[in-house]
């Protein structure tokens, strides 16, 4: 069943604007930190822990904006904001599309958790060329 325009709304000002503000100030605290080599496990540690909470946000917004179907009852999609679901049309950036398609490998939350396809990081860390580069 679709849902009403107030339960869009309100879904917006919680959910989404929560998926976005996390996205954005991950980044923005990643592209701070990029400058400042990580000392030690810990240091290795906290900045994994921040790419991979910026990657599953990446990972969330890139389903919110998809063509596919909801994966999961209650799952609300970009669609959902149109009358007619079909008028929605994304075209995603090529270097969006690879981030998102990259992100999948990177940081797996469901089964396999481990993949023999995740791109080698460096010294123990994800970061790889794909977070030092602008992906839109």
């Amino acid at each position: 069943m679709p849902l009403s325009d107030s339960e869009l709304l309100n879904y917006s000002k919680e959910h989404l604007f929560y998926e976005i503000q996390m996205f954005f100030r991950l980044g923005w605290i990643l592209v701070r930190l990029a400058a400042i080599p990580p000392i030690d496990s810990v240091g290795i540690t906290i900045k994994n822990a921040l790419i991979e909470s910026f990657v599953t946000h990446l990972r969330n917004l890139g389903s919110f904006l998809s063509l596919g179907k909801a994966k999961f009852p209650g799952d609300v999609l970009a669609k959902d904001f149109f009358k007619q679901p079909a008028e929605w049309n994304p075209r995603i950036p090529t270097p969006l599309g690879a981030a998102l398609k990259r992100s999948d490998k990177e940081v797996a939350h469901s089964p396999p958790l481990v993949l023999l396809e995740r791109a080698p990081g460096r010294n123990g860390n994800l970061e790889s060329a794909w977070m030092r580069s602008d992906p839109c």
